[in-house]
């Protein structure tokens, strides 16, 4: 028999076999949390919180979030990843159980450990003007944001696959102000995707690909667009 096709090590990743979903799971998952949440809280009809609602809170501090990571000159991987963890949580709760405005903070202090850019909660806390109390708070919050995620922190971003594909689109433009243009407008547009639910239902190299393509339809030369187009 033929030896087995060998996987690429993305498939082995947990966010390739734990946080991949259809639109129509991610869909459910939000409405059965809400419907529990309200059920719990034996909410009025008048009282109700609708997944409109929530989603447009959601987006609202994802918004607070990236406008905080900018301000500290935070890496697009310490973003992206307290992004990551910030949507992944409420696909296990609803935000009548944890309030997104208390949440945005724990998920940038974890997304600077899983990235490698750990500072002291001391510091964190002047960085963000927080008191001390409020850093006890964040700590004792991280656990259950930890514990959300299934203690699962790696997160794969487009940002690696991008630059691999702006590399080989080297060998077919020799234009170099073009793709560094092109490259930094790519980017530009991952940052955009990752506030979406692309990231959970595509994966890296996928979003990398059609985020390039679109900007090299855009503005590439024609050798490019006779490559990736």
């Amino acid at each position: 028999s033929l030896p087995p096709v060998p996987q690429p090590p993305y498939t082995q990743h947990t966010q390739h076999n734990n946080w991949r979903f259809s639109q129509e799971q991610l869909l459910k998952r939000r409405q059965d949390n809400l419907r529990a949440s309200l059920a719990r809280l034996a909410s009025t009809p008048e009282q109700e919180v609708t997944l409109e609602d929530q989603l447009d809170l959601c987006s609202f501090y994802e918004g607070r979030l990236v406008t905080l990571a900018r301000a500290l000159k935070y890496s697009d991987a310490v973003l992206g990843t307290a992004i990551a963890f910030f949507r992944r949580f409420y696909l296990k709760h609803s935000i009548l159980d944890h309030s997104p405005a208390t949440l945005i903070f724990p998920c940038l202090y974890l997304s600077l450990k899983a990235e490698d850019n750990f500072i002291p909660m001391d510091q964190f806390v002047t960085k963000v003007k927080k008191s001390l109390s409020d850093g006890e708070a964040i700590l004792a919050m991280e656990f259950c944001l930890s514990s959300s995620l299934g203690f699962q922190f790696a997160i794969r971003h487009p940002y690696r696959p991008l630059y691999g594909f702006f590399l080989n689109a080297q060998r077919h433009c020799k234009d170099r102000p073009i793709l560094r243009r092109i490259h930094k407008e790519a980017k530009a547009r991952v940052r955009t995707a990752l506030l979406t639910d692309a990231p959970l239902i595509y994966s890296p190299s996928q979003i990398a690909l059609a985020v390039l393509s679109h900007t090299i339809y855009q503005q590439g030369t024609p050798d490019l667009k006779s490559k990736y187009l």
